[in-house]
């Protein structure tokens, strides 16, 4: 009997073990093409629902940032299942950190959304600020405020000058518990430096640097807390030394501030024309109201170094802005007018009480000298008082041409100058007003 073939009655091995190959191939083709779909949805699952985190979040901080708000990173996740990294202004905005939005500022946002598949979504983008109008120093009239004698006398101007250096810890105060201004001028076009560790305890302190800069590189106190009503400042402020402070009820800066060192501006009202940077931790701006037209950047982890209520710059009013006193440094008389009113003609030699000086150059005195009351002092130069060691010195000392330098124990009157006041061997200061020494009738020795 013939013997019956496998291939005549079904598959040969062959043909099933190829029909197994080709059914596994379809199965992984499909599962992967399966796969690849599945992930694919997933993954735009997840781009849609960050995006949709991210739209939430970007309109939670143009809300904050509109309203002066403060914008904190824990207010803006509602998510567990979603981290965050947070860039407000260059800064990073950690988990319980928050920064103080100003309306009025452009605000850098960029955030990076991740959920826990490993997911990504970043936005970058700038939430602009609305619009201001630019506010300068409104300029009282020249003719509502007289001759400058009576201009000193409004104003009760102490110091006036390009520059004010007093030495070691002296303090600067006011004969009448607080009245009195220093104005400072920038005849010179150079920056001003407070470099001693002093109290200017005056009622109005008025500084024109504009284009130049005002820089604490010491503890100097310009200003005194419940008793100077005033700080005006044109020009750029640099915080070096983490003793500076700046006291006022009104506090106007015209320029940018820059917080270097945990410095201090304090008062009632703050109103800044400029940007504000703050690269200290411990730096502080504290005030019932501030107003900040420029941008404010923090360039440490802590947002908490503005203290009060941050308000609108463009809602400002032209009268809200501080006047600051127009008063121009005068001329001398006539040579001869000096002589023909009491006036002594010489460059050195002691002094007396009630003494008058006219010297056509500089004014030099080297000698030690007792107690001196109202001396009045003109030059043409420099005024030098080099060695009044323990005694007092009470007058003016007008120099509108030079500088003047004080040595000795203390000081009482006004000083005029064009190039700045100096003083050593850190003597008291005081002012008095210039009616203490030219009295209504009195001949006025400058025009």
């Amino acid at each position: 009997m013939a013997k019956k073939r496998l291939g005549q009655d079904g598959l040969s091995l062959v043909e099933l073990l190829a029909a197994l190959v080709i059914a596994s191939l379809l199965i992984v083709l499909i599962s992967s093409v399966l796969t690849s779909t599945l992930k694919f949805n997933n993954g735009t699952q997840d781009t849609i629902h960050l995006r949709q985190e991210s739209n939430k979040i970007i309109t939670q901080i143009r809300n904050s940032h509109q309203n002066n708000g403060e914008i904190c990173y824990q207010n803006l996740l509602d998510n567990g299942d979603i981290s965050m990294k947070l860039t407000l202004d260059h800064i990073n905005i950690g988990k319980y950190s928050c920064l103080q939005a100003v309306s009025t500022n452009d605000l850098a946002v960029m955030f990076t959304l991740s959920n826990e598949s490993d997911k990504d979504y970043t936005l970058s983008t700038v939430v602009e600020g609305r619009e201001r109008t630019p506010i300068s120093i409104a300029i009282p009239d020249k003719k509502e405020d007289g001759d400058f004698v009576d201009m000193l006398d409004l104003h009760d101007v102490f110091v006036y000058g390009s520059n004010l250096f007093i030495s070691g810890s002296s303090p600067l105060n006011s004969a009448t518990n607080g009245s009195g201004s220093v104005v400072i001028n920038n005849l010179n076009k150079k920056n001003l430096e407070f470099v001693g560790d002093n109290r200017i305890s005056v009622q109005k302190i008025y500084i024109d640097k504009l284009g130049n800069e005002v820089v604490f590189k010491s503890s100097t106190h310009l200003g005194e807390a419940k008793k100077t009503e005033l700080v005006t400042i044109n020009g750029n402020v640099i915080l070096n030394n983490g003793g500076a402070k700046i006291y006022g009820d009104t506090i106007y800066i015209n320029g940018d501030v820059t917080f270097t060192d945990s410095s201090v501006i304090e008062g009632k009202k703050i109103i800044i024309n400029g940007n504000v940077v703050f690269k200290n931790w411990s730096a502080e701006m504290k005030a019932n109201e501030i107003y900040i037209s420029g941008v404010v950047r923090n360039e440490t982890s802590n947002t908490k170094n503005i203290v009060g209520t941050l308000k609108d710059y463009k809602n400002l009013k032209k009268d809200q802005i501080p006047e600051h006193p127009s008063i121009s440094i005068p001329t001398f008389r006539e040579d001869s007018w000096y002589s023909k009113n009491g006036y002594e003609t010489r460059t050195n030699g002691n002094l007396s009480n009630d003494i008058r000086i006219y010297s056509p150059g500089n004014f030099k005195l080297d000698n030690w000298q007792p107690n001196k009351k109202n001396v009045v002092i003109i030059s043409k130069g420099d005024i030098e008082l080099n060695n009044f060691g323990g005694s007092e010195l009470t007058g003016i000392l007008f120099a509108p041409q030079g500088k003047v330098t004080f040595v000795g124990q203390a000081f009482k009157g006004i000083v005029i100058t064009r190039d700045g006041f100096s003083t050593g061997s850190n003597p008291s200061i005081t002012y008095m007003n210039i009616r203490e020494f030219i009295k209504e009738n009195d001949p006025v020795p400058f025009q």
